[in-house]
């Protein structure tokens, strides 16, 4: 019996891939087919999923300071492409990460500081991350500027960095994606919960062969995948 049920376990590289399988399908929702709810409601699986594995990535790396580095040099380079190309400020999903991390890093710091105010960095990190999420965008009304999954968005990997064990970690994604819910009132998005599924059937193993490919894959493939998408959109709307 507990050989069946490892044959049905998924690995982190696993999970990557049904979230990129579930975030591709949104954004051809998003820009292609906006009427078929469908398949958004799809894409609400791969925003958890991503943001459990963020978690785990500050829990295992070496340097949390070098992880974050990586996430904020392909979000700089996403936004850029956003400004020129579309002239937009909306911020993507890996500035929420990025945002998630260092809130992490705070927390970080903190547990292993011996100062009585090492308390106060991560709630400045967290305060600060809430005004550049929920208050920011009402001060830059006249612009298109928000935060991708917003605060809610921000605090989802820090939720589960924080959960003790496995089972914890379940419980903090699911009360993640409920305060997601309750912060962004939409039908669809309580299909977030459907990503619990395949997180239950972690098995908490890398996968895939752990070299450069697996580590920047989703890197490369976010904002070439959002390029590929937005090129067929002009293509259709031009003919």
């Amino acid at each position: 019996m507990a050989d069946r049920l490892k044959s049905f376990s998924l690995n982190a590289t696993q999970l990557k891939l049904i979230a990129v399988v579930s975030m591709t399908v949104d954004h051809v929702g998003y820009f292609l087919f906006p009427d078929v709810s469908a398949l958004r409601a799809i894409g609400r699986l791969a925003f958890p999923i991503f943001a459990y594995l963020i978690a785990e990535g500050c829990e295992h790396t070496r340097s949390i300071g070098r992880y974050f580095g990586r996430i904020f040099v392909f979000a700089a380079a996403c936004q850029a492409v956003y400004l020129v190309s579309q002239g937009s400020v909306e911020m993507g999903v890996l500035v929420t990460f990025c945002m998630s991390v260092a809130v992490i890093a705070a927390v970080r710091f903190a547990k292993n500081s011996d100062s009585r105010f090492a308390a106060l960095v991560p709630a400045a990190a967290v305060g600060a991350a809430y005004f550049i999420c929920e208050i920011l965008p009402d001060l830059l009304k006249e612009s298109d500027f928000s935060v991708e999954y917003g605060f809610a968005g921000v605090i989802l990997p820090v939720l589960v960095y924080l959960a003790p064990d496995r089972s914890g970690k379940i419980a903090a994604l699911s009360a993640g994606i409920a305060l997601y819910c309750a912060f962004y009132h939409s039908s669809w998005r309580f299909f977030a919960f459907a990503a619990i599924i395949p997180m239950l059937l972690y098995n908490g193993e890398r996968g895939g062969r752990g070299g450069r490919f697996d580590k920047y894959f989703f890197y490369f493939y976010y904002p070439l995948h959002l390029a590929a998408i937005w090129g067929i959109k002009q293509l259709i709307d031009r003919f």
